[in-house]
């Protein structure tokens, strides 16, 4: 079975993006470099991410995890032809502990709403860049994102504890 067959039948054409406009503005981020994209897959649980490397892994693509695209680095742009894994379907905030001052998030999370979220409690994620009500998580992990807060708390890296990954044999 061809790759785009096999990621339809995992997730349903919807959230498989092969379109050529689809590919154009996946083939990028917020910065100038563009790369080239097989297609843009959208899980929306653990257990499809891991499916979809899985499957790519087969095929001998490579993928790129994605988030909302505003990284200026490049990223979450391929450097070889790659399927892209769009994570901002994974947006829950799973649980917050407030006397341990720490929250489980999905890497879909955008960064504001978590600070927004943990308002009540007088929390917040400390880093907050420019693009902190369309960032997500994720892309702040990826990328040890900062921001104004980060001079006197510390960028991504002081503020994660643990993240779950799917390694690349899925």
């Amino acid at each position: 079975m061809a790759l785009i067959d096999e990621l339809n039948t995992l997730l349903g054409f919807e959230r498989v993006r092969g379109h050529p406009l689809d590919l154009e503005v996946f083939s990028k981020d917020a910065g100038m470099t563009r790369g080239d994209v097989i297609a843009a897959t959208l899980p929306e649980t653990v257990q499809e991410v891991a499916a979809i490397v899985r499957i790519a892994r087969r095929h001998g693509v490579s993928i790129v995890p994605r988030g909302a695209g505003t990284g200026l680095a490049g990223g979450a742009v391929p450097v070889e032809p790659g399927l892209l894994v769009v994570l901002t379907r994974l947006n829950e905030i799973h649980a917050v502990d407030e006397i341990g001052r720490t929250a489980w998030v999905g890497p879909g999370v955008i960064n504001l709403d978590l600070s927004k979220h943990l308002e009540s409690l007088d929390l917040h994620f400390a880093p907050d860049p420019s693009s902190q009500q369309a960032c997500t998580i994720g892309g702040n992990v990826g990328t040890n994102a900062g921001g104004p807060h980060c001079l006197a708390d510390g960028t991504t890296v002081a503020h994660v504890l643990a993240v779950e990954v799917v390694t690349a044999v899925g």
